[in-house]
């Protein structure tokens, strides 16, 4: 007669099922079984260490001054989203710089904060699985799904949100110091990781202002100039990714990424609304700026796109692709609070208002809009539409 094998016990189970004394598919934000039974669904929080501050390197006002995507401009200026400011310089890591309480968050990445925004299930084992598995090879997209995770966290347990806050925004200052020295100089495979991070990165900035910054600490920035900076941070990931996706194919490993980046958006009439309004944009762009309309036709191009991919079931995260497609000229117009510019953004801020049950998005749509108001002033009218749009 055979002895049973052992199995390894897990203690990362829910509550209530560690009570009953029974297995537990570590679900989250609800296991199966609590799912099934109709019962509130908990999991104890373990402790997070802290980290050391003389643990992360920094360096003098040098490494500090790099705006995003931009070595010329203070981290302080216009279009530098809070979450990126006073980043540390890059530093080699490797699997023992990270701690028990590192791999915890990749636990919640992978079983909970990925599925958040995969939006099939073949992209939902990319992001759980493949993702990670790439992360280990490149360490701007390990911290950055990190920083994402204890972004989610922050989020879901009220109680810890500074404590969680606090870790997310060190590992994603790795992460963005890492990602800026991997663009100047990218390895012949990165191509499908910088486009998995350029998306983690948007992800990020909102679920950092919408989840960590309280009302009280105010925001270095605001939602609107973070807005520009996550847009200033993708400067050259479209070169190199399509330059790179012979050998992303070829690899085959974050292939569907670069794929889904890449599969035109749904051909559909968009509503009347959207439509009139869009076409009023490109007449107020063009009659603002006659000489220098081509960055502007574009962005509000790529912005039909995201709208019709906002209104897809299953495709609203791929409207996010619409900051990769944004020219130099067109951001540098942005940072300027050049005015036709600014009312682009308050459009796109309506498309972030159409995702707002995304818990990293919020109402993060309808500050944009606000503020890109503001910025226009009272006597302009020109995001009137978008400002009606996010109030219903």
């Amino acid at each position: 007669m055979s002895t049973p094998r052992s199995r390894p016990k897990s203690h990362l189970g829910c509550l209530p099922c560690k009570k009953r004394k029974i297995k537990c598919d570590e679900g989250r934000p609800q296991c199966k079984r609590c799912i099934k039974r109709g019962v509130d669904c908990q999991y104890q929080v373990l402790p997070v260490r802290s980290y050391d501050s003389a643990s992360v390197s920094t360096q003098e006002t040098a490494s500090r001054s790099t705006e995003l995507g931009d070595s010329t401009h203070s981290s302080k200026d216009r279009g530098t989203p809070h979450v990126f400011q006073d980043t540390p310089s890059p530093a080699q890591t490797s699997l023992q710089d990270y701690s028990k309480d590192d791999f915890e968050l990749l636990h919640h990445y992978t079983t909970s904060t990925c599925l958040t925004f995969a939006m099939t299930p073949v992209l939902e084992n990319l992001w759980s699985k493949t993702v990670p598995q790439e992360a280990f090879a490149h360490d701007f997209l390990l911290h950055g799904i990190l920083a994402l995770s204890a972004f989610h966290l922050s989020y879901l347990l009220a109680e810890r949100k500074a404590h969680y806050g606090s870790l997310a925004k060190q590992h994603y200052s790795l992460s963005i110091s890492s990602f800026r020295k991997e663009l100047q100089d990218p390895s012949s495979e990165a191509g499908g990781a910088l486009l998995a991070f350029s998306i983690i990165a948007v992800v990020a900035t909102f679920a950092n202002s919408s989840t960590v910054i309280s009302p009280v600490e105010g925001r270095a920035n605001g939602a609107l100039d973070d807005l520009i900076g996550v847009a200033a941070l993708q400067r050259g990931v479209p070169a190199i990714v399509g330059a790179m996706q012979g050998s992303v194919r070829q690899k085959g490993i974050l292939t569907p990424i670069v794929e889904a980046w890449m599969t035109p958006a749904a051909d559909f009439e968009l509503p009347d609304g959207v439509q009139s309004a869009l076409q009023r944009l490109e007449e107020t762009c063009r009659g603002a700026s006659p000489d220098g309309t081509e960055g502007y036709s574009a962005a509000i191009d790529h912005l039909r796109t995201a709208f019709r991919r906002a209104l897809t079931k299953g495709s609203r995260l791929l409207a996010l692709e619409w900051f990769i497609s944004l020219s130099d000229g067109f951001i540098s117009a942005a940072k300027a609070h050049d005015r036709a510019a600014v009312t682009i953004l308050a459009h796109f801020g309506v498309i972030l208002h159409y995702c707002r049950d995304f818990w990293w998005v919020g109402d993060e749509g309808k500050k944009i809009v606000e503020e890109a108001a503001e910025v226009l002033g009272d006597e302009c009218d020109w995001a009137d539409w978008a400002r009606i749009e996010v109030d219903n």
